[in-house]
């Protein structure tokens, strides 16, 4: 998800309740990542 993208969707946001929602996102992409690497681990 980009910012532009954000934007497109909700055209009043402003550039702090952006990076909230971008950082929210990238948390959780990471942690999609961490699971992913464990699983090939175990396997």
């Amino acid at each position: 998800m980009t910012r532009e993208q954000v934007k497109q969707i909700f055209p009043e946001a402003t550039d702090e309740p952006l990076k909230s929602l971008l950082d929210i996102n990238s948390a959780d992409i990471g942690k999609a990542k961490g699971n992913t690497s464990e699983f090939q681990t175990q396997r």
